[in-house]
C-alpha cells in the first residue's frame, strides 16, 4: 500500500495526506448514491474535516471507510518530494542574539488582535513601534494607552490602508523619521473573504510583497541601512489546503513561498535582512467569528471549518506574538516557517532543490 511521507510528532508517526483521496471521491459516484443517502450529513462532514486536518497539520487519518473498504491512497501530487516536513528534532532555539533595545518596528494591522499583541511584546522588550491600521479610533486609543504604560514616544499610530502603495510608503517614511529608522517589519494585516477574493489577494499577498520591498529600501545594508528582520504572517492554510477558503489558502501559500525566496535572495546578496514567516492555526480573533459570512461560495462548508476548529483547538494572540519574538531575536533564523497550533510549535523543513 502506498503511503504519503511519514514524519514524527511527539514520538508518533503522522503523514500529510491530500484533502480528498480516491476513496473519499468514491462517496460521490453514482454506484454508491443510494448507500450514501442513508448516511447522515454530519458523518460526511466529519469525514471531510478529518481529511482536511490531516492534509493541513499532519494528523493521522483513518485508514479506510467502514466495512473494511480499501484504505486511502495519496494522490500523485502528494509525493514526498513536494511535502513540507515538521522539524521535530531542531526544537525552538533559546538564542536571543538581537537585542530589541532602541529598535524600531513597523507592524501592519496592529490596532487589535495579533498585531496588538505583537506591538505589546516588542515594547515589553525595549523596542519602539509604529502601529499601522485602518481603524483610527482603535489605533489612537491603543497608542495612548501604550505610551502611558511604556513611556512617551514609544509608539506612533499611522492610519494606513495597506492596499495603497502611496499610504504604505508614506507610513514607512513617517515611522523612520519619527522613531529613528526601521529595524523590524511585521506584515500582519490580513483578511479572509472568499467573496471579495481580489481584495483578499491584494491585502494578504500583494501588501506583504510591497511592505517587504519597502523594508528592503529602508534596511538594506548595501544602501546604508542597518539591516534587520521581516516577519510575514501566514497561516496553517499556507502549509496545507483549506477546502473552505481556497483563495485565502492561495494567498497564505504565497506568503510562505515569497518569504523563503526573499530570505535566500537577501542572504546571497548581502542585504543584511532576515525573512521569516509564522503559520498559526486557529487564533482567538475576529476572523474566526461568524465564519460563514467569510466563506463566500463555500459557505455551505461552514460546519467543516467549525469541526476543524474543534479538532485543532484555538490559540491565544499572545502565543503568536511569542513566536514573533523568537524569530526576531534569534539571528540564526532566516527563511523559517514556524507552525503554531494548540499542542505546540514546530519549524517546518521543506525539500531542497540544491541537493
Amino acid at each position: 500500500m502506498k503511503r504519503s511521507r511519514s514524519f514524527l510528532r511527539k514520538g508518533k508517526e503522522f503523514s500529510f495526506v491530500p484533502p480528498f483521496s480516491n476513496s473519499e471521491k468514491s462517496l460521490h459516484k453514482s454506484g454508491e448514491a443510494k448507500q450514501s443517502e442513508t448516511r447522515s450529513s454530519t458523518q460526511v462532514t466529519k469525514s471531510r474535516c478529518t481529511l482536511l486536518a490531516s492534509a493541513c497539520c499532519g494528523s493521522e487519518p483513518p485508514t479506510g471507510r467502514r466495512g473494511g473498504a480499501k484504505p486511502r491512497t495519496p494522490l500523485p501530487f502528494q509525493s514526498p518530494a513536494n511535502t513540507p516536513e515538521l522539524n521535530s528534532s531542531s526544537g525552538l532555539s533559546s538564542a536571543t542574539d538581537m537585542s530589541l533595545l532602541g529598535k524600531t518596528a513597523v507592524v501592519t494591522g496592529a490596532a487589535a488582535g495579533i498585531g496588538k499583541a505583537i506591538v505589546e511584546i516588542l515594547l515589553q522588550n525595549g523596542a519602539k513601534a509604529a502601529i499601522l491600521d485602518l481603524n483610527k479610533t482603535a489605533g489612537e486609543s491603543l497608542t495612548e494607552a501604550l505610551n502611558k504604560q511604556y513611556g512617551a514616544e514609544k509608539t506612533l499610530f499611522l492610519e494606513c490602508d495597506v492596499q495603497s502603495e502611496e499610504q504604505l510608503k508614506a507610513a514607512f517614511e513617517k515611522a523612520a523619521g519619527t522613531l529613528g529608522g526601521v529595524d523590524i517589519l511585521c506584515n500582519n494585516a490580513g483578511i479572509m473573504d472568499e467573496a471579495a477574493w481580489e481584495k483578499s489577494v491584494t491585502i494578504n499577498l500583494m501588501a506583504v510583497i510591497r511592505g517587504s520591498y519597502l523594508a528592503l529600501e529602508h534596511m538594506n545594508k548595501l544602501n546604508g541601512g542597518r539591516g534587520g528582520v521581516v516577519i510575514n504572517m501566514s497561516s496553517l492554510a499556507g502549509l496545507g489546503p483549506f477546502m473552505t477558503c481556497p483563495v485565502y489558502t492561495a494567498t497564505k501559500h504565497g506568503v510562505v513561498g515569497f518569504t523563503r525566496a526573499m530570505a535566500a535572495a537577501s542572504a546571497a546578496s548581502g542585504y543584511g535582512l532576515r525573512f521569516n514567516t509564522i503559520c498559526p492555526g486557529f487564533v482567538q480573533t475576529e476572523m474566526i467569528c461568524d465564519v460563514s459570512s467569510r466563506l463566500g461560495r463555500f459557505s455551505h462548508l461552514t460546519e467543516v471549518t467549525k469541526q476543524l476548529e474543534e479538532k485543532l483547538g484555538v490559540i491565544k494572540v499572545s502565543e503568536v506574538a511569542e513566536c514573533l519574538l523568537e524569530l526576531v531575536t534569534d539571528e540564526t533564523r532566516n527563511g523559517e516557517a514556524l507552525l503554531v497550533f494548540q499542542n505546540g510549535k514546530k519549524y517546518v523543513t521543506f525539500p531542497s532543490f540544491s541537493q
